[in-house]
């Protein structure tokens, strides 16, 4: 254990002359230190390493090229509550390479300048089944990201989570909050707040596929489809309120979504069925997947939905109903427009 020392690594001509570096070693805590760094080296560089615990550490680092945190073939370590300050070009703040099932646990990570396309958590190679997770990341500089998960020459970075980040780019330039670069896949992003200044919100790019987009809350789930790049710049966060699904998402993340809402059979509605800015939304913009207290239908694009009443409503346009009204105890629907066809639809009139 190392803990609460004074460590500075003070000549700015130096590299690899790292605060604290261990190698081939496990079973570690590092926690409550103090770092400076001017050269370009890194505050804390495990290799070949597990089992570490890294924790309450201050890392202040002003040389060009340095890294706060530097985990490369490092495994099953928790990098916790740490605050990391770069304040020169091209810094890497919290560095993972070929390492997989760390936790990365509400840090603070604050870069200053223009770091080349690094992100202030940055994953590398095969770093698989990590979790990244209550971060705060505040970056300024240009081409200074939030998180990035790169994979290179097949080697991946699949089955991470990204969740409840809360990452801000200040700099107006070309910045991404989260950008997936590589062919990394089935990774989960999940609740994370981003504003961001310039360039993309999210980014896509080089083959990455079947990464997920969710947010969701107790009340609900915003799951999107596809390719989870979007434009930019802009803000995106997520509030569900028990009924009706939030307007609070940009333009930036209008496109096709599954959404869930949960405890919908409390609601004492006849006959479900997806509303759209507060009418029945048409069968070419929604599609019900699942009638259960879980209420699940798709969406081609984004607005306000919520799941309403079905019985008695009037049909304006054109559609496909999508389901039978079997307990309506009045009128089913109300015809108002031509080309309406349920193959499926039957009424119960015995009640």
């Amino acid at each position: 254990t190392i803990k609460n020392c004074n460590i500075v690594e003070g000549n700015s001509t130096t590299s690899n002359k790292h605060g604290i570096f261990f190698e081939n070693s496990e079973n570690g805590s590092i926690e409550s230190n103090n770092f400076t760094i001017v050269g370009s080296s890194s505050g804390i560089n495990l290799s070949l390493s597990s089992n570490y615990n890294i924790s309450n550490n201050n890392i202040q680092s002003s040389g060009v090229l340095s890294r706060g945190i530097n985990l490369e073939n490092v495994n099953l370590t928790n990098v916790k509550n740490n605050l990391i300050n770069v304040t020169s070009s091209f810094g890497r703040p919290l560095w993972i390479e070929s390492s997989s099932d760390n936790n990365l646990d509400n840090n603070s990570i604050y870069i200053e300048v223009f770091t080349l396309g690094y992100g202030g958590i940055h994953s590398y190679l095969n770093s698989d089944n990590n979790n990244i997770t209550n971060n705060l990341i505040d970056t300024q500089g240009q081409y200074s990201h939030g998180i990035v998960i790169q994979s290179s020459g097949g080697s991946n970075g699949d089955n991470n989570l990204l969740g409840n980040n809360n990452i801000i780019t200040r700099h107006t330039g070309q910045t991404y909050g989260i950008w997936m670069y590589g062919a990394g896949k089935d990774n989960i992003l999940l609740n994370n707040i981003m504003n961001v200044s310039g360039g993309l919100v999210l980014k896509s790019s080089h083959g990455a596929i079947n990464n997920s987009l969710i947010y969701n809350n107790s009340n609900g789930e915003v799951l999107y489809l596809g390719d989870i790049g979007v434009t930019g710049p802009g803000e995106i966060g997520l509030g569900i309120d028990p009924i009706i699904l939030p307007n609070n998402i940009t333009s930036n993340i209008n496109k096709s979504a599954n959404i869930t809402l949960y405890g919908t059979d409390s609601l004492g509605l006849t006959e479900k069925f997806p509303h759209r800015d507060g009418v029945p939304c048409p069968s070419s913009i929604c599609t019900e997947l699942s009638d259960a207290d879980s209420y699940k239908f798709n969406v081609s694009y984004f607005t306000k939905y919520n799941v309403g009443e079905g019985c008695g409503m009037a049909i304006t346009t054109d559609m496909t109903l999508q389901s039978s009204f079997t307990n309506c105890p009045g009128d089913g629907i109300k015809i108002g427009a031509n080309d309406i066809t349920n193959p499926a639809a039957k009424r119960d009139t015995t009640s």
